[in-house]
């Protein structure tokens, strides 16, 4: 007689309310979403505490990130089908090329260091409002 074993599908673990609490105090409270699934993962892959937290703040800086982006671009009211992947190079459009493609290569990033010292203070005014003001003599 042989024996078959039914495994039954484990339902995710569930988050109680005194850690949701305490994740949306620290502003985690996204990280809710996926908890669940990557508890279950963690115990079904025996993942060491380090590695699950490694794989749930992921997630979340992945999930921040993108997030950021998309609200970036609506601030600024960008038009989602204007990306650089889809624009063509044959169009009317005059712009200077050597430009363009430097822009296109990012080196510039590489190279902030040497931009900012060229930009100034971002908000010089903010050192003065640190300072106590002195009465006006007469």
């Amino acid at each position: 007689m042989s024996r078959t074993s039914t495994t039954t599908p484990v339902p995710p673990p569930v988050v109680d309310a005194d850690l949701r609490k305490l994740m949306r105090s620290l502003k985690l409270g996204r990280m809710l979403d996926t908890l669940p699934e990557r508890l279950a993962l963690a115990k079904q892959q025996s993942l060491p505490y380090v590695d699950f937290l490694s794989l749930v703040f992921a997630d979340e800086v992945e999930r921040r990130d993108r997030t950021s982006a998309d609200l970036r671009a609506r601030a600024a009211r960008l038009d989602p089908a204007m990306r650089i992947d889809t624009f063509s190079s044959d169009s009317p459009v005059r712009y200077d090329r050597e430009i363009w493609n430097e822009l296109c290569s990012l080196r510039f990033l590489d190279d902030a260091r040497v931009l900012t010292p060229g930009l100034g203070f971002c908000c010089p005014g903010r050192r003065h409002a640190r300072r106590p003001r002195r009465p006006v003599r007469g």
